[in-house]
């Protein structure tokens, strides 16, 4: 049964008016603070026959893993489909919390998407907020690990290599092992990924990584670098692995100083097409544990941006996310389209909602470690130190 459109939504029944701390840091990256999309029973039908999204490890965080099960990816493309996300800025960014764990009422899960981005600054986006989100609840360092599948070819080749690997070495292995051959990669790492005595067999087993392609060599690259500019500290991970039917390309989680994993996030693609939709729309999807729900909200109103931040390449969208950092906690909103490439597609989000301060970040800027900051009314622009620039705001634009 393909998803369908049903009926339109206003957009103010869609947007939340109160929101709690969490949801206020995913509001200055850009994410906009959405209700929770219904599952429908024909949702739960239609993902009947999908495996969850990683293969089933002592390590996995079973509560975050639970919203990256296909039910939840067709409630949101439905919402999609349906009106809700349409109405927003495109790509789509948006937030939502999920139901509170019974047996663990101080927590609730915040989910971030980005529909309809392929390009890597989506994770860099969600990587960037996801850390910071935490960091405003937890006084610990936070580590990421990560790692990328390339697409369902590459991942395939991976799969046949890996089996044919096990197969001449199950000699090496325990018996049982032999009755998951002929099954999948799945249960081998089941069974088996953590069990002592296998660090010789698991070090030298085939990678994903080694299997990538030059789009996804690329593509990954580009992440890395991102967290190489953001100072973000990961390591690879590379039997981090999701199930070929769902996604591709991107897996990461967000662990603290013991171990625990406090957010989970994937690249799916391919799921829409399944669904009975011919367009596809890449999802990045990340859940995270967002402890003190009831802390105390705030009005969406009161978050209205007054200054637009504007980049021109790659190295000043990382710059740029440094930025908005730096002003989230300064409490300045500021909007931005970090999504889009073009300036011309930049300066058009500038006038439609008519911004009077207009942040621009360029690579001279990025080297210099400044920002020029433009008075759109009076066509008056100034180059300021980052250091100085929350408090330049505050005497000049009064934020």
């Amino acid at each position: 049964m393909p998803l369908a459109s049903t009926r339109t939504y206003d957009k103010k029944s869609l947007v939340l008016e109160e929101i709690d701390k969490a949801m206020e840091t995913a509001m200055f990256y850009g994410f906009i603070p959405v209700r929770k999309p219904k599952i429908r029973r024909e949702d739960l039908s239609l993902s009947d026959d999908c495996r969850e999204c990683l293969l089933a490890r002592r390590d996995t965080d079973k509560e975050l893993e639970k919203y990256h099960r296909l039910e939840h990816k067709i409630g949101v493309l439905r919402s999609y489909l349906d009106g809700h996300f349409q109405k927003l800025p495109t790509p789509t960014m948006v937030c939502f919390k999920g139901q509170t764990n019974p047996q663990k009422n101080s927590t609730t899960i915040l989910n971030l998407l980005v529909l309809g981005q392929q390009e890597s600054v989506a994770e860099a986006i969600v990587m960037k907020a996801t850390t910071a989100i935490l960091s405003e609840q937890r006084e610990e360092p936070l580590r990421i690990e990560i790692n990328h599948v390339g697409d369902r070819e590459c991942f395939s080749r991976f799969e046949r290599d890996f089996l044919n690997y096990t197969k001449k070495n199950a000699g090496n292995l325990p018996p049982e092992l032999k009755t998951h051959l002929e099954v999948g990669i799945e249960e081998i790492f089941r069974q088996y990924k953590d069990l002592e005595g296998l660090e010789e067999f698991w070090a030298s087993a085939p990678k994903p990584l080694n299997y990538l392609d030059q789009n996804n060599i690329n593509h990954f690259r580009e992440i890395l670098e991102y967290l190489e500019h953001l100072e973000m500290p990961y390591s690879l991970n590379h039997f981090l692995i999701p199930s070929w039917n769902n996604c591709h390309k991107t897996i990461f989680q967000i662990k603290n100083e013991s171990g625990e994993i406090l957010a989970l996030g994937l690249r799916y693609c391919g799921i829409t097409k399944k669904l009975g939709l011919r367009k596809e729309v890449p999802i990045i999807y990340v859940s995270v544990k967002n402890r003190s729900p009831k802390q105390k909200t705030k009005n969406t109103k009161k978050l209205k941006p007054k200054i637009f931040l504007m980049h021109l390449g790659n190295k000043a969208k990382a710059k740029s996310l440094l930025v908005i950092e730096a002003l989230r906690k300064a409490e300045i909103p500021t909007y931005h389209a970090l999504t889009k490439d073009r300036l011309s597609n930049q300066i058009s989000v500038a006038e439609k909602f008519r911004f009077s301060y207009v942040l621009i970040i360029g690579e001279k800027e990025v080297l210099e470690n400044s920002i020029i900051v433009r008075n759109n009314d009076s066509r008056i622009q100034e180059i300021v130190p980052i250091s100085e620039l929350v408090k330049y705001l505050k005497r000049v634009v009064g934020v």
